[in-house]
C-alpha cells in the first residue's frame, strides 16, 4: 500500500506502530473520559438518595441497585440535574457541572462518533478518497459523502484537548468528594467497623 511506502520513508514501521499505540491509547481515554458525565449522575442520584425523592423506590438488595441503575438515563437525568439545581447544598456544583459538560460536549460528540460511525482515521494512516456519494430522495440527489466518509482526526490536536479535559475532570471530581462529604462517610464506615484510618481527599 502506498501509506506503507510512505511510512517507511519517514523512518520505517516504528513510525506507524508508535501511530497505532497513540491512536489505541486516545481512543481507550476518550471512551473513558466520555463515561464521566454518566458515573456523576450515578453518584449524585445514589448518594443523595434521589432513588426515593425522584421515584419512591426503596433498595433492600444489591438487585435494586442494579435494576435502578439501569434506568439512570433519558428524562431521569434532566430530573436529577434539575433537583442539584434547585437544591441549595448542590446549586454550586450544578454550576460547575454544567460547565463541565458544555465544555466536554465535542469530545462526548467524538467518542459518539467511534463507538457508533465506525470509520474513524487518524491523520497520517489514512488513504485520501476522491469517491463522491450520492441518493436519490424523493427524487432528489442528494451528496451524502460526508456521511459515509472517513472522520478524520488530528490526533496531536486532540490529545491537547484531551489534556484540558483531564484538568477539568480532576477538578469536577474534587467538587464532587467535598458535595458528597466522602471523607465523612468513609470515616464514619470505617468507625463503624472498627478500623482506624483516615480518609483524604483527591489530589
Amino acid at each position: 500500500m502506498r501509506i506503507k511506502k510512505i511510512i517507511k520513508a519517514y523512518g520505517g514501521d516504528d513510525l506507524e506502530d508508535s501511530l497505532r499505540q497513540r491512536s489505541m491509547y486516545f481512543e481507550n481515554a476518550i471512551e473513558s473520559y466520555n463515561k464521566v458525565v454518566d458515573y456523576v449522575y450515578i453518584i449524585l442520584y445514589f448518594n443523595f438518595e434521589l432513588y426515593g425523592i425522584i421515584d419512591k423506590e426503596k433498595i433492600k438488595t444489591k438487585d435494586d441497585v442494579i435494576r435502578i441503575s439501569e434506568k439512570i438515563k433519558g428524562e431521569k437525568l434532566d430530573k436529577i440535574r434539575k433537583w442539584i439545581k434547585n437544591n441549595e447544598f448542590a446549586s454550586e456544583f450544578s454550576k460547575k457541572f454544567d460547565d463541565y459538560r458544555y465544555h466536554t460536549v465535542e469530545m462526548r460528540n467524538l467518542a459518539n462518533d467511534m463507538k457508533h460511525r465506525g470509520c474513524i482515521a487518524f491523520e497520517g494512516s489514512e488513504l485520501h478518497r476522491n469517491t463522491k456519494v450520492t441518493k436519490i430522495i424523493d427524487g432528489n440527489e442528494i451528496d451524502i459523502t460526508d456521511l459515509v466518509s472517513v472522520l478524520r482526526i488530528n490526533l496531536d490536536s486532540e490529545i491537547k484537548k484531551l489534556s484540558d479535559i483531564h484538568r477539568r475532570t480532576i477538578e469536577l471530581q474534587k467538587e464532587l468528594y467535598y458535595l458528597c462529604d466522602f471523607e465523612k462517610q468513609i470515616k464514619d464506615f470505617l468507625n463503624k467497623n472498627g478500623l482506624n484510618m483516615s480518609a483524604k481527599p483527591p489530589k
